[in-house]
């Protein structure tokens, strides 16, 4: 039973004890994959099934809340002849709800250009994030996210061959190596 005890406790503590992890001033590189579901009733919607979203991304740290990422993803679609792809290059503002704690919400929004493939015009893209990261030292971060992507024309253009917004929501895992500072 002690020892019972003894481990519970252990395991709480480890998890409970927060250490400070200051990113201010620091840069990151990152990986990032999920899986794409598509959402909503709209014609592009009703045809593509989601397969996989990944990404490499930069981010600096500006202070212990406020970060900004500049980002490639891919997103891929199955079951659609029109548009099997899109390439998304965006500029997120991240913030971390608890600044330096190891553990803290993460929020964003940004923008970007997306190229579907097989469509030659840029449309604008839209994301939203939410999700938690952790900190594992002042250079290892691991975040559990989930994006939220608009893609529509750009202002002032036609839409092209894509007849309606794409929306999707993307699950995914991201690693930052911070360095500097």
């Amino acid at each position: 039973m002690k020892k019972i005890i003894l481990s519970v406790s252990l395991i709480l503590l480890s998890t409970v004890t927060a250490q400070a992890f200051d990113l201010t001033g620091k840069t990151g590189v990152g990986v990032t994959g999920g899986k794409v579901f598509p959402v909503g009733d709209n014609a592009f919607n009703d045809q593509a099934e989601g397969a996989w979203a990944y990404g490499a991304y930069v981010r600096h740290q500006l202070n212990p809340n406020w970060g900004v990422d500049a980002a490639f993803t891919r997103q891929d679609y199955d079951k659609i002849c029109t548009c099997t792809r899109s390439n998304i290059v965006d500029v997120m503002g991240m913030y971390r709800v608890k600044g330096a704690e190891d553990l803290t919400p993460v929020v964003g929004a940004g923008l970007g250009l997306v190229e579907n493939k097989g469509h030659e015009k840029l449309h604008l893209g839209v994301r939203l994030r939410a999700g938690m990261e952790k900190a594992y030292s002042e250079q290892l971060t691991f975040g559990l996210l989930l994006d939220y992507q608009n893609v529509s024309k750009l202002p002032g253009s036609d839409s092209g061959p894509i007849p309606s917004d794409i929306h999707t929501v993307v699950p995914k895992l991201e690693m930052t190596w911070y360095f500097g500072k």
